[in-house]
């Protein structure tokens, strides 16, 4: 439920890549208003100095707001205590969504009146589901697009089930599709677009050549660090003891999404840069897309949320926003319904494992400031505050995770490029009346969340296509 855009530089290099300055920054601007609805908090606390007004929207559809139940003042004052004793490292930021992510900022989140306002609760809210041109069909799975003539795939085949009948539904204008960053490159490829000689490989007929179907995966990956507390205001036995939780989420159904069960579990968001004269540079170019970018992020959660047997705990996941390394997607079989063979190939890179080696050593750093003294009692994982780099290299490649944020596995690039799946239009090279709309055209992650950057594709191209058919 995290909100976060990412960088001015992220979207102005979106523009720059693609050759269509309407997705720059200053361009986008309107779709983020268009998406966003602000919400005050749940609990109504004096927002002032905790977000800049001047860079959200207050009257669209998806709801975003600040934490609707204060955390505890020893991780509030201990956060603020270390802006105030490490103000170069750790600057305060009032609004990481101004397009500088960098420094620590408040958790911003998709959350109405201590709900999740998802896509599902807002763009097919009561509001628009029973629109006349509007009809959703549950418990139905595409299973590949049909050729209606050279250069066209209007037509949709789908099924409820592997061993159900396949229906079709032909459209009279264009298709959309917008299965995301693992689904929609599997559909492409049973359908046959992609690398000819991969396509003929697995039994499936060529009919359209864009060899870069699938490729291209890039994703944030982060490694969780705990440390048992000095404390008993954790989340912690929320998520261990049901009768206490029972009772949390009767308050939070009586008084309207009050109550720790209407917030998320993260309190600060904390955004930084490598150095610029930092060794990893000497022989690797910077991946950031511009100075206003950053490369690492971390997160302070009041507790642990594995299901830990007994005390109290402090968690911060430390995440490399700027990976180099590129995976793929490929198909297992020919059965639609077989999940697809999913390479992240993460830490592939040089730069990979020392930037996330060294967001390791950020949360240290973060944690052994003396706002801490007397409340950070021990690291839960075998990683010690004093670890070497070696020791923290040995630790990542054993815990380090994905965090689902995929992008880049049918990338946008210039029209008449020969590289790239799709157009800045959405439209998929080399055919007509067939676009992608979901993360997969992004040819790089964000440096915030892809949840929000996918809203914004899904706004532009709202605009694109409409402007198309008028």
């Amino acid at each position: 439920m995290g909100y976060v855009r990412g960088s001015k530089d992220d979207y102005d290099r979106y523009a720059a890549v693609s050759g269509d300055p309407g997705w720059g920054w200053d361009a986008m601007q309107p779709y983020f208003r268009k998406n966003e609805r602000w919400t005050p908090p749940t609990d109504d606390h004096n927002q002032n100095g905790m977000f800049d007004p001047i860079f959200h929207g207050f009257h669209r559809i998806n709801s975003v707001s600040l934490a609707g139940y204060p955390s505890p003042p020893d991780i509030d004052n201990r956060v603020a205590g270390v802006i105030t004793e490490l103000s170069e490292e750790f600057p305060y930021n009032e609004d990481a969504n101004s397009g500088s992510p960098f420094g620590v900022s408040w958790v911003q989140s998709t959350i109405k009146h201590g709900k999740r306002s998802s896509s599902l609760t807002s763009y097919l809210g009561p509001e628009f589901i029973g629109r006349p041109n509007l009809h959703v069909l549950i418990n139905a799975q595409a299973t590949r697009l049909i050729q209606t003539s050279p250069t066209a795939f209007q037509t949709v085949e789908f099924a409820s089930s592997r061993e159900g009948p396949r229906n079709t539904v032909t459209a009279t204008k264009e298709v959309i599709l917008s299965a995301g960053s693992i689904e929609t490159p599997k559909l492409l490829m049973n359908s046959g677009f992609g690398d000819p000689q991969y396509l003929s490989s697995m039994g499936i007929k060529p009919r359209v050549s864009i060899p870069d179907v699938g490729k291209n995966l890039s994703v944030h990956l982060a490694v969780n660090l705990i440390y048992s507390v000095n404390s008993t205001q954790t989340f912690d036995e929320i998520t261990r003891n049901e009768p206490f939780r029972e009772g949390l989420l009767a308050e939070w159904i009586k008084r309207n999404g009050t109550g720790p069960l209407g917030i998320s579990c993260t309190s600060h968001n904390i955004f930084t840069r490598l150095p610029e004269d930092s060794p990893i540079f000497e022989n690797n170019t910077d991946p950031a897309a511009g100075p206003r970018s950053v490369h690492l992020q971390g997160t302070t959660q009041n507790g642990d949320i594995s299901l830990t047997a007994e005390g109290n705990y402090l968690s911060l996941p430390a995440t490399l926003l700027t990976p180099t390394s590129r995976g793929s997607v490929l198909l297992k079989s020919l059965d639609p319904f077989d999940d697809p063979l999913i390479d992240v190939a993460s830490l592939n890179t040089e730069f990979d494992v020392f930037a996330l080696r060294e967001a390791v050593k950020m949360t240290h750093q973060f944690i052994q400031a003396e706002a801490w003294e007397g409340y950070i009692l021990q690291p839960v994982s075998n990683l010690s505050m004093s670890a070497t780099d070696e020791e923290i290299e040995t630790y990542i490649h054993a815990n380090a995770a994905l965090n689902y944020h995929v992008v880049g596995t049918t990338s946008f690039s210039p029209k008449g490029a020969s590289w790239g799946v799709v157009d800045p239009d959405f439209r998929v090279k080399s055919t007509r009346h067939l676009r992608i709309v979901d993360a997969s055209v992004l040819p790089y992650v964000p440096c915030g969340f892809t949840m929000t950057a996918t809203y914004m594709v899904a706004e532009r191209a709202s605009d694109t296509i409409k402007a198309f058919w008028k």
